[in-house]
C-alpha cells in the first residue's frame, strides 16, 4: 500500500512525467484533450468504434471516459499520425484506470502494435475468470491473442483498476494490477513475450456477455 500511494503522489505532483495519451477530454477543457468540438472516436481510433463512445461524465474522474458495449469481442486501436496525444515505444511506463460493471466481461489496454488490427500486445483484467484474471496477452485480429502470463488471483466488478506496466527496453513486461478503492497491488505479472512486436499503436478491447467497461486517463508515466 505504502508503494502504490508514494508513487501516486509522485506521479500528481510532478506533471513532466504525466503525459497523457488519451483522456477523453476536449481542448478546450481542464484538464485538456485532444478532442475539437464534434470530433469522435472514429476521428482518432480505428476497428469496432461503433460499440464504444467517449462519454461525459466524472465515473472516473475528469469530464469525459471511454465506455465500451460488451456486446462482443470489440477493440479499436490508433497509429501515429492520427493525432492522439502520444503513442507508446519501448522504454516507456504507463498507466490507465479499468472499470467493469459486471463480471461478465473483460477490459484491456493495447500497446506496442505494429498495425490498426494485429501484432501488439495487451494487459487484461478479466472478472468473468475464475483464477488468471490479470494477464499479459498478445494483440491479433482484433481481439485476444496468445496468453503470455498472467496472475492466479480473482478480479471483481465494479472496482476500479490502475493497469501500471513497464514495457521495457529489452521487450520483457511487468504488468502491475492496483486496486485504486484500497490504494493496493493485487497481481503482478513480469514476462517476457516469445513474440518481439515493436509498434507504436495503442488501444482498447472489451468482450463478455453483459454490462458496460469503461476507460480512462491512459497515460505515459
Amino acid at each position: 500500500m505504502t508503494q502504490y500511494t508514494e508513487w501516486r503522489s509522485l506521479v500528481d505532483e510532478n506533471p513532466y512525467i504525466n503525459t497523457f495519451i488519451d483522456n477523453f477530454e476536449s481542448v478546450n477543457s481542464n484538464p485538456r484533450g485532444v478532442y475539437e468540438d464534434n470530433e469522435t472516436l472514429e476521428d482518432y481510433y480505428s476497428g469496432d468504434s461503433n460499440t464504444f463512445e467517449r462519454v461525459e461524465t466524472n465515473r472516473l474522474g475528469g469530464n469525459y471516459s471511454l465506455r465500451g458495449d460488451t456486446s462482443g469481442n470489440d477493440f479499436i486501436t490508433s497509429q501515429p499520425g492520427d493525432g492522439l496525444n502520444y503513442y507508446l515505444q519501448r522504454g516507456d511506463k504507463f498507466s490507465c484506470l479499468i472499470d467493469q460493471e459486471t463480471s461478465n466481461s473483460y477490459a484491456c489496454i493495447v500497446f506496442g502494435a505494429e498495425n490498426y488490427s494485429s501484432n501488439g500486445y495487451m494487459a487484461l483484467v478479466n472478472p468473468y475468470t475464475s483464477g488468471n484474471a490479470f494477464q499479459v496477452r498478445e494483440y491479433d485480429n482484433f481481439d485476444r491473442g496468445d496468453l503470455i502470463d498472467g496472475d492466479d488471483e480473482n478480479a471483481d466488478a465494479n472496482i476500479v483498476y490502475e493497469v501500471v506496466v513497464e514495457w521495457r527496453n529489452d521487450n520483457s513486461i511487468k504488468a502491475e494490477f492496483y486496486d485504486t478503492s484500497s490504494n493496493s497491488l493485487v497481481a503482478e505479472i513480469d514476462t517476457t513475450p516469445d513474440s518481439n512486436f515493436n509498434g507504436r499503436g495503442v488501444g482498447f478491447g472489451n468482450g463478455g456477455t453483459s454490462g458496460n467497461c469503461w476507460w480512462n486517463n491512459y497515460k505515459k508515466l
